[in-house]
């Protein structure tokens, strides 16, 4: 629920819906990855 709900709240990047799975861009993934761990740092 969590995750879900960062998507939700626009933290995260919305998945793109396959027929019934969900997928996600990995550029979009790796560049919110980064930006968490550019804020973790001072």
């Amino acid at each position: 629920k969590w995750f879900y709900k960062l998507i939700k709240d626009g933290a995260f990047p919305a998945p793109i819906k396959l027929g019934r799975s969900s997928r996600w861009l990995k550029s979009e993934v790796e560049a919110w990855l980064q930006a968490r761990i550019t804020q973790s740092r001072p």
